[in-house]
């Protein structure tokens, strides 16, 4: 049997394998087509692999053929603007873990830039990470899980899942990132073992430290801090400068602006606080609504500063007491009970105070609201 050799070379081929043309035209025997046809390929390896040099010691390649190749849209939250990235599987060329060994197919990237080629990071399964974005040293992505923009994973994390990382976000040390509506965004950090789980809600200055656990829908915002043990769950909402720490639980549809809880508190229900105070009680103390709380401050007065506040409804939260327009909300949640206040709007709100002469408590309520001022935002 014999082939036409002219149809599998191309013309800019035909001086390397000092062909004439006659040579093409003419039928060949089946032994010299194969030996032509394996210097042809031999050719085409050798500009191929100076094209994408590996090195000896390589940890990975970008396979950038069809069958491992995608086009994939998402979301930017910034131009709130559909894309599209190109996307390519990667191969390992060496054992990297226990998990991975040679030959091994892994998830997406979109160029080299985001797996780091040392240490024993990996991307599983149909994770994808593009952008400016980078897996590095130890770090695991698997699943689903989505890494883009700047964001970066390292020092043994493990995200999975569907879970989102994003922006400026960092998860390092030992952290935890797992739930099918997980988002970690801004310029939040999450580290040192802390775990984001559920449908949980990380974003703005945000850290989440020390083991601490922020879960099912919480979320946590601003420049708040919760560390040691704590935990978030819920609905609950934590925001502000506030501060959750030690064994600390907020969970359920309990709301933290600015204040710190620690020791072993529990704020449950809908209990609602706001302020520059702490609640760090040496034992074991649950609050199931503002009721409670209230009485708690009142019995340590001495411990508070003369100012603070305790919500009464998701609706309360002006930190003034003189009625004065109440612009210190940076927080929107997807609730029809949460609004929106501008440099125009008033809100209803209930102090605490006590005369620095008399020493005598006394209540400051203030209630300017208008139905038609309140403006729904969506989270």
């Amino acid at each position: 049997m014999t082939k036409n050799y002219k149809k599998s070379y191309h013309n800019d081929d035909i001086s390397r394998f000092n062909l004439t043309q006659d040579d093409l035209d003419n039928e060949m025997s089946d032994e010299e087509f194969q030996k032509y046809d394996e210097a042809y390929h031999e050719i085409k390896a050798r500009k191929y692999s100076q094209m994408n040099p590996v090195h000896s010691d390589a940890k990975y390649i970008i396979l950038k053929d069809v069958c491992n190749t995608k086009i994939h849209k998402y979301y930017d939250v910034k131009t709130c603007k559909t894309r599209t990235v190109v996307l390519h599987r990667i191969k390992a060329l060496r054992n990297i873990n226990r998990q991975v060994r040679k030959g091994d197919i892994g998830g997406w990237v979109h160029g080299p830039e985001n797996l780091s080629k040392e240490g024993s990071c990996w991307i599983f399964d149909e994770a994808m990470c593009f952008g400016d974005a980078v897996v590095m040293h130890d770090a695991q992505v698997k699943h689903e899980a989505t890494i883009y923009d700047n964001a970066v994973i390292g020092n043994r994390a493990i995200v999975t899942r569907k879970s989102v990382v994003r922006e400026h976000a960092i998860v390092c040390e030992y952290a935890h990132i797992s739930g099918d509506d997980v988002e970690v965004c801004g310029r939040a950090i999450i580290n040192k073992g802390a775990n984001v789980i559920g449908g949980a809600y990380v974003g703005g200055n945000a850290v989440v430290t020390d083991y601490a656990k922020v879960g099912a829908n919480a979320k946590v915002l601003g420049e708040s801090v919760i560390c040691g043990s704590a935990n978030v769950a819920g609905h609950a909402v934590v925001w502000g400068h506030a501060t959750v720490k030690d064994h600390a639980q907020v969970y359920e549809y309990a709301k933290v602006k600015d204040a710190t809880i620690g020791g072993k508190t529990k704020l449950t229900s809908n209990v609602e606080v706001s302020g520059d105070f702490q609640i760090t009680p040496e034992g074991e103390m649950r609050f199931f609504c503002n009721e409670d709380l209230e009485d708690y401050i009142k019995s340590h007065a001495h411990d508070t500063p003369s100012k603070y506040q305790i919500f009464n409804n998701p609706q309360q939260c002006c930190q003034n007491n003189d009625q004065d327009l109440c612009t210190d909300i940076d927080w929107i949640e997807e609730d029809e009970n949460c609004i929106n206040f501008g440099y125009d709007e008033h809100c209803k709100h209930t102090e605490l105070e006590i005369d620095e002469e008399t020493e005598l408590e006394y209540t400051v309520t203030c209630d300017t609201r208008h139905p038609e001022e309140k403006d729904e935002l969506n989270f």
